[in-house]
């Protein structure tokens, strides 16, 4: 996904960054709620699964940077993905059923053991750009 994303085409990225905008308002101005029988507490559900999905994006996004960006990170740019992803894992943990976790969490980690080891590919494969662009699309 993040070759995909990181190759010239049409502005995806732009999209993801209003999807994370998106997400993030509708947590803002999410009423208050009441239990509901045999669901407790639905409304905060929601908020911490759109907040984890607008982070799960956000990181992504911060992932798609750096494959676009000109220069190979430095070990800190990397830890500090690292840090990223691994914060993210941990705000995955309590916002589904205690069943759920173990198969969140292995998603979530798949994708974040994988960020150094798939920006390395890219940069030797080549094929990513520094920016987006419609030219293909015009046609």
């Amino acid at each position: 996904m993040i070759r995909a994303f990181a190759i010239a085409q049409p502005p995806l990225a732009d999209v993801l960054r209003q999807a994370v905008d998106t997400l993030r308002d509708a947590v803002s101005l999410m009423p208050a709620g009441g239990d509901v029988r045999g669901w407790p507490k639905p409304i905060e559900a929601w908020e911490r699964e759109n907040l984890r999905l607008a982070d799960s994006l956000q990181l992504f996004l911060d992932v798609l940077a750096a494959a676009r960006s000109p220069e190979p990170l430095t070990a800190e740019e990397l830890d500090e993905l690292r840090r990223q992803g691994e914060e993210l894992m941990l705000s995955v943990t309590g916002i589904r059923p205690a069943y759920m976790e173990p198969a969140v969490l292995r998603e979530h980690w798949m994708f974040v053991r994988e960020i150094e080891p798939a920006l390395k590919r890219l940069r030797e494969q080549g094929g990513v750009a520094n920016a987006e662009s419609w030219y293909a699309w015009l046609i």
